[in-house]
């Protein structure tokens, strides 16, 4: 069982420490560079009609990329809008890696990275009192012999 709990929450740990790097939310390393985006695409949510599916397209030089994202629709409509004209922005040196400017989330991945690194500690250290509780049951129970 601790396996698994190390695996879920390293994976969610990393994943969230990953988005914290390449969007610079931290430290800025990476050069992150403005664009408009050339096609933008929206639909609802078919089990919640609250929520809008964004897919977006923009060119980096020859290559298009593409990304997605869901959002609520009222959030969405108040802070982005929905017309064509939206910024995106995205890492130089990793270009498929983007995000729309007005839809800024750092708050959301620097949670997201502090939780996940207070229950993998939480995680590691159980495991580590829990042995160590084991071992001296067991030599208690067995230094007698």
């Amino acid at each position: 069982m601790i396996i698994i709990g190390y695996l879920l929450f390293g994976y969610f740990w990393l994943h969230a420490g990953l988005n914290c790097v390449t969007k610079n939310v931290f430290l800025k390393i990476f050069t992150l560079r403005n664009i408009q985006v050339s096609e933008f695409k929206y639909s609802t949510n078919s089990k919640n009609p609250e929520d809008y599916n964004i897919k977006y397209q923009y060119k980096v030089g020859a290559r298009t990329y593409y990304n997605s994202l869901k959002a609520n629709k009222s959030s969405f409509i108040k802070k982005v809008g929905l017309n064509n004209q939206i910024e995106i922005i995205y890492n130089e040196q990793l270009p498929f890696i983007s995000y729309i400017k007005e839809w800024n989330q750092f708050l959301f991945y620097k949670f997201t990275f502090v939780l996940f690194s207070f229950f993998l500690g939480l995680i590691f250290f159980g495991h580590k009192l829990l042995i160590k509780d084991a071992k001296n049951r067991y030599l208690a129970n067995h230094s007698n012999d």
